[in-house]
């Protein structure tokens, strides 16, 4: 996702807030399917056929050799001086 700055009126502004607090949803979450809804246009599907909520495109992009990750994760993060 990008990120985008909108001005809004008052009005607009506490119409917006009421209907995220009645969808129990964030205000950026309700403004974006309004947007989508108004531009007509369609959310990512994945594989089958769902939305895609969070865009995992980077999953299986990325090969090594190693076996153990799922193990030996916090070895593998905090070798070098990466963080």
């Amino acid at each position: 996702m990008l990120r985008c700055q909108v001005l809004l009126d008052p009005e607009t502004q506490e119409a917006l807030r009421q209907r995220a607090f009645e969808e129990r949803k964030s205000m950026s979450a309700v403004a974006r399917e309004i947007l989508r809804e108004a531009l007509k246009v369609r959310p990512e599907r994945d594989r089958k056929g769902k939305r895609d909520r969070y865009n995992w495109s980077f999953i299986g992009k990325f090969h090594d050799s190693a076996t153990d990750v799922s193990e030996r994760h916090d070895d593998y993060l905090n070798e070098g001086d990466r963080w």
